[in-house]
This record gives structure tokens, C-alpha cells and sequence, in this order.
């Protein structure tokens, strides 16, 4: 009678277990989904203050979005853009103070977590200028 109380207790672990097994995947997936998009977000936010503070210096908005994405656990290449555009929806190349400055961070290659790629879109970031151009 022994015996068969404990294959009953293993079949009914095995119908468990499988599934929390992979209910705790999921939210693990889920957690590296949301932080990689987070990580994204907040260097094109950074991005873009650092924009609207030093105009279009590359070395600044750079050095800004690189070191808001080291902390990150994800370590992979990203790309970035600065767009400004004037009062009027078009793009310049020098920005005056009120113009909007347009920052996008995307990743270059893919993040996969098991078997999913789990690469978020490009993020933008908008903030105004504070300074003209050339100051």
C-alpha cells in the first residue's frame, strides 16, 4: 500500500512542479524584458538633459548615455541619435533655446534570454533647449 501512495505523490508533483517551473521562467523573462527596456528609456532620457544642456556635443551625449548604461546588467553595443528640430517641426543642424531635442538609444545586436530575443525598439527622449548653439 506504501508503494502506491508514493507514485501517486510523484505524479502529482510532476503535474506541479512543471508548471511553476515554468511560471518562474516567465517572470524571470519578464524581469530581464522590462529592465533591458527600462535601461534603454533612461539612457535616452539622459541623453536628451545632456543634449538640452550642451547642444549637439557628441562627446558629452555619449559619455552621458555610456555611463547610464554600464550600471546595466545587460552589456551590449547601442547606437544612438540627436535630432533638433525648430519651432516649426524642421530639422536644424544648430539649436536655439525652445527648439526640441530628440534623442533615440537602440541596441545594435540582439539580447536573447533562453530562447527569445527580447531586443526592445529604439527608446526616444524629448526635452527643449536650454542654450543656444555656439555659447
Amino acid at each position: 500500500m506504501r508503494k502506491k501512495g508514493l507514485g501517486q505523490a510523484l505524479v502529482e508533483f510532476a503535474l506541479v512542479a512543471v508548471p511553476v517551473v515554468l511560471l518562474m521562467l516567465g517572470i524571470i523573462h519578464g524581469y530581464f524584458v522590462f529592465r533591458a527596456y527600462a535601461a534603454l528609456g533612461e539612457a535616452a532620457e539622459v541623453g536628451a538633459e545632456t543634449a538640452a544642456v550642451f547642444g549637439e556635443d557628441c562627446r558629452q551625449v555619449a559619455e552621458a548615455i555610456e555611463a547610464s548604461l554600464r550600471g546595466d546588467m545587460v552589456s551590449l553595443s547601442y547606437t544612438y541619435n540627436v535630432h533638433i528640430y525648430d519651432a516649426n517641426g524642421e530639422e536644424v543642424s544648430c539649436a536655439r533655446v525652445g527648439d526640441r531635442i530628440v534623442v533615440e538609444v537602440a541596441y545594435t545586436e540582439p539580447l536573447h534570454f533562453v530562447f527569445f530575443d527580447i531586443t526592445p525598439p529604439p527608446q526616444r527622449a524629448l526635452r527643449f533647449a536650454e542654450r543656444d548653439c555656439g555659447w
